[in-house]
C-alpha cells in the first residue's frame, strides 16, 4: 500500500514539475527576453575570415539609432556595452511582441514604398505601432526568428557590409523574405 502512495506522489510531483517549465504557449520559462540581441554573421571574405562572428545590435545613447557590433573580445570595431546596448522583448500577448531598447524606442518595420531589392529598413519609434509588432517563432534552445506582423513572410536579418576587411562582417539589419536566427546574450 505504502509503495501505491509513493508511486501516486512520484507521478503527481513529476507532473508538477512538467507543468511549471512551460507557459501557457507552450515555450520554456526560462527563455531569455533581455539581454545583448545577437545573431551569427557570417565573414564575407571567407579566405580572410573563415570563422563566423558572433554580432549584436547596438543602440546610441540616445537610443535613436542602431549599429551592428561584434560581441567577441577581438573585436577590432566598437564593443557592446551594458546597459547601452541591452534589449528587452516584452509580449503583447497571442505570440505577438515588441523589441525595445534601453531608453524605450520600439523597434519597427518601415514600410518603404520605394524599396530595393525587396529588402526593408527598420524604424525605432518612440511609441510601438503596428509596425513594431513581431511575430516570434522558437526554435529551440535560446534562438528565435522575428517575423513581422506587418508586412508577414519579411524577417528581421542581419545584412553584410561592403568594406573590407568586414569587422563585424554585417554592417545593418532589414526585413527580407528569409530568416535569420537571433538569440539574447545576458
Amino acid at each position: 500500500m505504502k509503495k501505491q502512495y509513493l508511486f501516486i506522489a512520484t507521478v503527481i510531483a513529476v507532473l508538477g514539475a512538467c507543468q511549471k517549465k512551460e507557459t501557457v504557449s507552450g515555450e520554456p520559462v526560462n527563455l531569455r527576453k533581455t539581454g545583448f540581441l545577437c545573431t551569427i554573421g557570417i565573414k564575407s571574405n571567407e579566405v580572410a575570415f573563415p570563422n563566423p562572428d558572433t554580432i549584436c545590435i547596438g543602440s546610441s545613447s540616445s537610443g535613436t539609432s542602431y549599429s551592428i557590433r561584434d560581441y567577441s573580445h577581438t573585436a577590432i570595431g566598437s564593443f557592446i556595452v551594458r546597459p547601452r546596448d541591452i534589449w528587452t522583448l516584452e509580449t503583447t500577448g497571442d505570440n505577438n511582441w515588441y523589441v525595445r531598447n534601453h531608453t524605450g524606442k520600439y523597434l519597427s518595420f518601415e514600410d518603404d514604398p520605394y524599396a530595393v531589392n525587396d529588402e526593408y529598413s527598420i524604424d525605432l519609434n518612440d511609441a510601438p505601432t503596428e509596425q513594431s509588432v513581431f511575430i516570434r517563432s522558437h526554435n529551440g534552445g535560446q534562438n528565435f526568428y522575428l517575423e513581422s506582423k506587418y508586412k508577414r513572410g519579411y524577417f528581421l536579418i542581419s545584412r553584410a557590409g561592403n568594406v573590407s576587411p568586414p569587422d563585424p562582417s554585417h554592417s545593418s539589419i532589414r526585413f527580407q523574405k528569409k530568416q535569420q536566427l537571433w538569440f539574447f546574450m545576458p
